[in-house]
Formats: C-alpha cells, sequence, structure tokens
C-alpha cells in the first residue's frame, strides 16, 4: 500500500478546507503560482518551516505534510531499499525511538549519519533528511541529543572560518526553531539551482532570506523563501570517533 505523495495530500487538504490556492499563499506568505507548482510536484516541497506554516493554515494534524516532505525528499534509491512509504503507512516512521545507550557509562548516546561533505565557499548537491538506520557510510555518536533527522556534516571550504574550518564536522538538528543570525546547513532549490551550503541565515522581511558568509571575502546571497526547500539550526561541533 502506497501512501499519497505530498502534493496530493496537498491538493486535497487544501480543498476540504474550501480554499483557492491564491488564499493559501496569502495565509503563508507564499505567492499562488508557488502553491500550485507544488501541488503539481513541479517543485519539491518547501523548507520545514513554510510546510509548518501550511499544516497551521489548513489546520492538519501536526506533521501530516511535513513527514510527506521529509520521504520526497529522500533518494528514490534508498526509498526503494527501505520501502519509505510501507513504513510510513504502517505508522512506523512516526514512533518515538529512544537514544543508544552505551552500556558502560549510562550517558544517552545516538548515532547521527554523517551524510556528506557541505560547502562552506561553495555549495555542492546534498541529501540531508530521512535516511534509516543503517544508510549512511559513515556515523558519528553524540550525546543526549533527541532530534531523530538529525545529522552531521563535514565542512569543505572557508567562507565559515575563522569560527568554523575545513574539516570541522557539525551536527545539524531540523526540529530546532530557526532565528535570524543562526548558522544553518541550506538547501538551495531554485531555478537552474540545486545545491546546498552553510551559512548565517538572516530574515530581513516576510519575502526573503540573505545568506552570509562569515568571511568577508565571500558576498551575501540573497533568495526568496520558496527558493529554499530546507533551513535547519547547526547545533553542535564534534569530532570523529
Amino acid at each position: 500500500m502506497r501512501t499519497v505523495s505530498f502534493a496530493q495530500m496537498l491538493r486535497a487538504s487544501r480543498e476540504k478546507a474550501g480554499l483557492k490556492q491564491s488564499d493559501l499563499a496569502e495565509k503563508v506568505g507564499v505567492t499562488g503560482p508557488y502553491i500550485s507548482l507544488l501541488e503539481s510536484g513541479k517543485r519539491p516541497p518547501p523548507a520545514d518551516s513554510v510546510t509548518l506554516q501550511i499544516e497551521r493554515a489548513l489546520a492538519l494534524p501536526p506533521k501530516t505534510l511535513l513527514r510527506l516532505a521529509h520521504i520526497a525528499r529522500t533518494p528514490e534509491d534508498i526509498r526503494r531499499v527501505t520501502d519509505l512509504d510501507r513504513l510510513y503507512a504502517e505508522g512506523r516512521l512516526a514512533e518515538d525511538r529512544k537514544p543508544e545507550l552505551r552500556p558502560d557509562s549510562g550517558v544517552g548516546l545516538r548515532r547521527i549519519p554523517l551524510i556528506n561533505k557541505v560547502s562552506a565557499g561553495y555549495p555542492s548537491d546534498f541529501t540531508d533528511l530521512d535516511y534509516p538506520a543503517g544508510v549512511a557510510d559513515e556515523y558519528v555518536v553524540v550525546p543526549d541529543l533527541t532530534d531523530q533527522n538529525a545529522f552531521a556534516i563535514t565542512i569543505c571550504g572557508d567562507s565559515m572560518s575563522p569560527r568554523f574550518n575545513e574539516g570541522d564536522i557539525l551536527i545539524v538538528s531540523p526540529e530546532r526553531r530557526v532565528k535570524s543570525g543562526d548558522v544553518c546547513f541550506v538547501r538551495i532549490d531554485s531555478p537552474g539551482e540545486e545545491t546546498s551550503t552553510l551559512k548565517q541565515v538572516f530574515f530581513d522581511d516576510e519575502q526573503t532570506v540573505r545568506l552570509v558568509s562569515l568571511n568577508e571575502r565571500y558576498p551575501p546571497n540573497v533568495y526568496r523563501r520558496e527558493e529554499l526547500s530546507g533551513i535547519y539550526r547547526a547545533v553542535r561541533r564534534v569530532e570523529m570517533l
């Protein structure tokens, strides 16, 4: 049994709520054509913050659309191997799992997948959320982190120096609230540019996001919010074990 897609659920929920695409767009702070692109599947699900706004605007149960968005971002080959649709239909993706424990310490530990390197100077392709256990090639062990979707990245490049340098490993937590000025892993999904990067983010207005390097040699870049499919806060720097 296959679950509905993000696009199908969005359209059905909007129609059930009796809203036009323009009505929903106004509530969320995006454009009507953007909602149309989401419902047709021509654009990937938006950033988690926007997805949650859509859920609230449609009065949906928490994470109804968010889980579908995370599944949509998982590569097709990984979905075939792990059958994420079946796990979702069975409700297993929603289960709360306890952190792993190291018997000799009694401290709650979690194995965080080290997915890939992320460029801090020149964005590179990257897939982040919802890799099932056992898929990643490497892991880092982190104590007292409850976010089930947390992942680790290795920095390459120098645009975030001197605070963050090439080879540093950062833990990213999608569940943490992002504020203006936070250092975040950002997925960029704009026409002709599907990349990712680590930057300081600033929300100067309701429509745009400014991405700033800590290294002043790199100029800032400004994107429309709908061009960013993920903005996730970096919460910890760790060393490989």
